[in-house]
């Protein structure tokens, strides 16, 4: 094999790996077969992957960040439920009830009838 041929084996691994076998694909052209990783720090085809630093780390990350988000939700949601109630409690001290009593007799017996209803705020 030529010796630009193997620096394109050596060059297809990352992060400090060497190529193991270089071999000739189906079209002739050289290809690294796999790669030897340095132990303990990357992993993968072509040691891409830092070891330690995927899979259950990142998701605890994840899960980190999504629990935040979720309790910054609910606190703004309790929030927002809160300056309702005592916006609409406001209201309804401020505005004022009118209402229209009747009196009348019948057969000696004296009847009071009133009607309340809300004014609207203004």
């Amino acid at each position: 094999m030529k010796a630009s041929e193997q620096s394109h084996c050596n060059r297809f691994c990352f992060n400090g790996g060497s190529c193991f076998e270089c071999a000739r694909d189906p079209y002739g052209l050289a290809q690294c077969v796999g790669c030897l990783c340095p132990q303990h720090l990357w992993a993968g085809e072509r040691c891409e992957f830092r070891v330690g630093h995927g899979g259950s780390k990142s998701r605890a990350d994840i899960n980190f960040i999504l629990a935040c988000l979720f309790a910054s939700l609910t606190i703004l949601c309790a929030c927002l439920v809160i300056h309702l109630y005592f916006k609409n409690r406001k209201q309804f001290a401020h505005s004022s009830t009118e209402s229209q009593c009747f009196q009348f007799e019948i057969n000696f017996v004296t009847v009071k009838n009133c009607v309340f209803w809300m004014r609207s705020p203004t």
